[in-house]
């Protein structure tokens, strides 16, 4: 009797595991590493250590995009942008970034949930820019100029991490100091495209995480 309890309890704990057993999943279709984590949520991890990870990302326009030096290069365009392929409603966004060469001022350019029209300030999303003299924030065809004084230097790597609360929160912290936070509750549930660029410069991007659910093909954007 003692070991058919025993045989329950485990059998019990055994199936209580099942769903975490597709947290670690590998997601296929991918060149950059694709898990599953909780709730179907997805976890993209992309270091460029190889050429073919840059087949997740297209230049838009004329924009030159390249792996070099275990990087993603961008250049060529007001903004030169890299989007990613596949539509998400991301929640979460880690990069480490740089601007390495620029015209008149350094700059470094993210959008989030976008649905890119080739406009620096993006006609739908939230739009990050870092530039020579301060940070702008960007919403819907709107920028809000100098929400935090922090000169961008031209070759000084910053690691940025970006989030977008389910009810429209977001916050952007740079070198694990939060610089920037505000309540957009138009983001809450939007999907879109990933974009990483420049303005008139040259930008580099690596070791990015994204975290975020795909959107179905239905469900997508045209834009």
């Amino acid at each position: 009797m003692r070991i058919s309890i025993v045989v329950i309890l485990l059998s019990l704990g055994l199936v209580a595991c099942i769903p975490e057993a597709d947290k670690n999943e590998v997601v296929p279709g991918f060149a950059g590493k694709a898990t599953r984590m909780e709730g179907g949520k997805i976890r993209f991890h992309y270091d460029f250590s190889t050429p073919e990870q840059l087949k997740d990302w297209q230049g838009h326009d004329k924009a030159e995009v390249e792996i070099k030096d275990g990087k993603l290069w961008v250049k060529n365009g007001t903004p030169a942008v890299a989007k990613f392929k596949t539509e998400l409603r991301v929640e979460r966004l880690v990069v480490r970034s740089a601007c390495v060469k620029n015209k008149w001022s350094p700059h470094i350019n993210v959008y989030l949930n976008n649905r890119w029209n080739g406009d620096w300030e993006g006609e739908w999303g939230a739009g990050f820019i870092l530039r020579g003299d301060y940070a702008l924030y960007c919403f819907d065809g709107r920028s809000t100029e100098n929400v935090f004084d922090l000169g961008c230097k031209e070759g000084l790597t910053y690691e940025q991490e970006f989030k977008i609360a389910p009810g429209g929160a977001l916050s952007w912290t740079i070198d694990k100091k939060k610089r920037f936070t505000k309540n957009e509750a138009k983001l809450a549930g939007r999907s879109g495209h990933l974009c990483l660029g420049a303005y008139e410069a040259t930008a580099t991007f690596d070791d990015i995480v994204i975290e975020g659910y795909i959107v179905p093909k239905e469900a997508q954007s045209t834009k």
